[in-house]
């Protein structure tokens, strides 16, 4: 007889937002915990300071003007994010690009 593997139980709420932050977390990772309906995890994750392209792309075209803002106010979006982002339907998230394209063109 052959036993099935143990399966793990679902992540809270709040183990995805520690993952979602955790410097460890691989991109592989965060895809997948972008999966999950919860806002607040995927404005974890357009905070990180070492936000990959890739997700920044993904979650500059989400559809909450919340997790927009946040990749707007990353310093680490790519500049080529931020210039679309201006022409966001938000204007806080409008106002929030221009300030860091002029944080980013000041710091280097």
């Amino acid at each position: 007889m052959h036993k099935k593997p143990a399966e793990k139980p679902p992540m809270t709420n709040s183990s995805m937002m520690v993952r979602a932050r955790a410097a460890e977390t691989t991109l592989d990772q965060l895809e997948t915990l972008l999966l999950t309906p919860n806002p607040v995890v995927a404005i974890n994750i357009a905070q990180r300071a070492d936000l990959a392209e890739k997700l920044a792309e993904r979650l500059a075209g989400d559809s909450r003007a919340a997790v927009r803002l946040r990749v707007a106010r990353n310093k680490a979006t790519p500049t080529h994010l931020l210039e679309h982002l201006q022409h966001d339907p938000s204007a806080e998230v409008r106002d929030a690009a221009s300030e860091t394209l002029l944080l980013k063109t000041i710091s280097t």
